[in-house]
C-alpha cells in the first residue's frame, strides 16, 4: 500500500508540474483565430448552422478570436467569439474577400483562418497560414 501511494504521490506532481507550465503558457500566449463568414444570401438557409459552428469554436481554450464577413469586422481581437452576433445575410457571394489580408488585418496577425461557407468552390480560395474550410448545409 506504501508503494501505490508513494507511486500515486509522484504521478499528481509530474502531472501537476506538467500542467501548471502548460496552461500559465497557453494563457499569456494565446493561439488567435480569426473566423470569416460568408454572408450571401444563399447563406441564408444556412443561418442556424453557421451560428452553431460559432458556438462550437466561442468554446476553444486559450484562444483569441475575430469576426468577419465577407461584407465588415463584426469585431476585433477578444477573448470571446459573438455567436450571437447579427449577422446579416445580404449580397452576392464574394469569397475572394474572406481572405484578403489588405482588408482585413487580422488574417494577416492569426495562427489560423477558419472560413465558414456552404459554396462548392470553396477549395480554390487562396492558401493562408491555417486556413481551414467550414463547410455548413
Amino acid at each position: 500500500m506504501k508503494r501505490f501511494l508513494l507511486w500515486l504521490l509522484i504521478a499528481a506532481a509530474l502531472s501537476a508540474g506538467v500542467a501548471v507550465p502548460t496552461h500559465l503558457f497557453l494563457s499569456g500566449h494565446p493561439r488567435r483565430i480569426a473566423v470569416a463568414v460568408d454572408t450571401s444570401y444563399g447563406m441564408q438557409a444556412a443561418k442556424q448552422a453557421v451560428q452553431r459552428e460559432l458556438a462550437f469554436l466561442g468554446v476553444t481554450r486559450y484562444a483569441r478570436f475575430s469576426l468577419l464577413t465577407d461584407k465588415v469586422k463584426v469585431h476585433g481581437w477578444q477573448e470571446t467569439l459573438d455567436a450571437g452576433a447579427a449577422l446579416t445575410f445580404y449580397g452576392p457571394r464574394d469569397l475572394a474577400s474572406l481572405t484578403d489580408a489588405k482588408r482585413y488585418p487580422e488574417l494577416a496577425d492569426a495562427d489560423r483562418v477558419v472560413v465558414v461557407t456552404d459554396a462548392p468552390d470553396a477549395s480554390q480560395l487562396p492558401r493562408l497560414r491555417g486556413l481551414r474550410i467550414v463547410a455548413v448545409r
